[in-house]
């Protein structure tokens, strides 16, 4: 009976002794540390890190690489970690006399690769292979002969051709100093020509069967075979 009052004592004791002890020291026994000892930031974007198992308020410092990256504190043991340039930077933070280090790397934003959508190309004269380089046989010839600068080199020009469906359906050659023979046979669409002032000699008009008599406007002097039918 006896031995059972002196165990009950001993408890006892024992239980006041741990009531006594502070909870600060019962927590020491955990490892103060950082959230993280290697962070990575973006750019101009932020971070947390803090540090665990205090309660202490910690001293926060750039131990290099300032120009990479700024601190700012949120409550007494976090710190905000905002990047501000591509790089590597340390942070210290001081707990009492303990110093833990965390490496911080910064980098750019990732930017999304677009794919250039390829050029859109055009064809004028759709089907017109047979008429365009027939055009131009037909310029290079009066150009021989001694045709003005005014005469348009460019197929493409307007004011003296006209294309409809990829056929050349008209020709405006009023005083480019057009001289000699002309034939427009090849051009089996052509619905109007004009070539008023010019020094020909003969107009060849037998295979236009869709160029009427008053689409013809040339001068007077000029002669102009036309189809019999």
């Amino acid at each position: 009976m006896r031995r059972k009052k002196q165990l009950t004592a001993c408890l006892l004791a024992f239980a006041l002794l741990l009531g006594m002890i502070p909870a600060s020291e019962v927590s020491a026994a955990k490892k103060v540390s950082l959230s993280n000892k290697k962070l990575t930031v973006t750019k101009g974007k932020s971070k947390t890190l803090k540090v665990k198992n205090t309660k202490k308020k910690v001293k926060w410092k750039i131990l290099s690489g300032k120009k990479y990256i700024s601190l700012k504190k949120k409550g007494k043991v976090a710190v905000s970690v905002k990047g501000k340039k591509k790089g590597t930077a340390k942070v210290q933070a001081m707990v009492g006399k303990k110093k833990l280090t965390c490496k911080v790397t910064v980098k750019n934003v990732k930017t999304s690769k677009t794919t250039p959508a390829p050029p859109v190309t055009t064809t004028p004269f759709a089907n017109s292979t047979n008429d365009a380089e027939a055009l131009k046989n037909l310029i290079a010839e009066q150009k021989k002969q001694g045709a003005s600068s005014e005469l348009s080199e460019d197929i493409q020009n307007s004011k003296q051709y006209t294309w409809k469906n990829g056929r050349l359906v008209g020709i405006d050659w009023r005083k480019v100093e057009l001289k000699g023979e002309l034939s427009t046979e090849k051009f089996s669409a052509l619905h109007y020509l004009y070539c008023n002032n010019n020094q020909l000699s003969s107009l060849d008009v037998t295979k236009n069967t869709k160029l009427l008599d008053d689409a013809i406007r040339c001068d007077a002097n000029v002669v102009i075979i036309r189809n019999n039918n």
